[in-house]
């Protein structure tokens, strides 16, 4: 398959730097890539690519990544994104271990990268790339999930023009939708807004894979064990067949934890799903009670 195929990064921005990092680093096992101006890099440690950035400010995500598998198609994106009016700009060698990249905005306002990179090394993972690495820390980072005002404009934008295929769709693309570039079920998730008339895009989660249920379990006591309640799971979405778990970082930013998400042929159908609930939950058959607390999302950068 042609252009991206996995999540690459995401830029945060935290309301306090130090916190953040201490969070990241000492509980989430992250390891320092690199510092450079403002933005301090993390990486999952397998590889010399970061995962997550932060930078102190108003709180919100500067932008999400995904990975070209072929950056000589950067400028067929390039001709297509400006036949729809779409605006963006070339970010080569502006970040850490990035060789080439493209920023362009999603209708709803969300700012999303195509990017390659210079380490495409195989991952041993019973060896770390980068010192620093904690024992528990998550695998790599998995997909973005945020909320839009038209789910069906920003998905269909993301499947018509970069080439992303829908592997499901929520309520007739008016709820959600989860988008794929390689085989994975979804690398970007997007869902309404649950209430409000919001006319920007939120971000509502960052996900990380884990490699197992009882690596889920020794993280999340990790985290507990550093002042952070479980927010949502353990439980298994029936969108993407994962089992989850999500809490918020102490900059206000959502994680999910993520393992044993499906995996999907080129060529699988969209499957139609009728609501949000059954979309979150396989065990519950659609009368699942979501925390209030995890319809909101954390913002966009300004």
């Amino acid at each position: 398959m042609a252009g991206t195929y996995k999540t690459e990064h995401v830029r945060l921005v935290v309301p306090d730097l130090d916190a953040a990092l201490g969070f990241y680093e000492d509980a989430f096992g992250l390891a320092r890539v690199a510092r450079e101006d403002e933005w301090v890099y993390l990486g999952c440690g397998y590889d010399e690519n970061y995962d997550l950035a932060v930078r102190e400010g108003s709180p919100g995500v500067e932008h999400v990544a995904v990975r070209v598998a072929d950056a000589d198609a950067l400028p067929a994106y390039e001709e297509r994104l400006d036949d729809a009016d779409v605006p963006w700009r070339r970010t080569d060698g502006a970040e850490p271990g990035q060789e080439r990249g493209l920023r362009l905005t999603l209708p709803s306002g969300l700012p999303l990268e195509l990017v390659s990179v210079a380490d495409k090394s195989y991952k041993h993972y019973y060896e770390t790339a980068l010192p620093g690495r904690g024992g528990l820390a998550p695998l790599d980072l998995n997909h973005h999930n945020f909320h839009s005002p038209d789910v069906e404009r920003d998905a269909k934008l993301l499947r018509d023009v970069l080439d992303f295929k829908a592997s499901a769709v929520i309520r007739d693309w008016q709820q959600g939708a989860f988008l794929r570039r390689g085989d994975r079920h979804h690398d970007v998730a997007i869902f309404s807004h649950a209430e409000g008339p919001d006319d920007r895009a939120s971000h509502h989660h960052t996900g990380f894979t884990v490699s197992s249920v009882d690596h889920m379990v020794k993280l999340l006591d990790r985290v507990n064990d550093h002042g952070i309640d479980i927010e949502f799971g353990i439980g298994r979405h029936f969108g993407g067949d994962n089992v989850f778990a999500y809490f918020k970082a102490p900059d206000g930013h959502r994680i999910e934890l993520v393992t044993e998400m499906t995996e999907l042929d080129d060529d699988t159908p969209i499957e139609y799903v009728d609501d949000v609930e059954r979309a979150v939950s396989a065990w519950h058959g659609g009368n699942l009670d979501i925390p209030e607390s995890w319809l909101s999302g954390s913002g966009l950068a300004e």
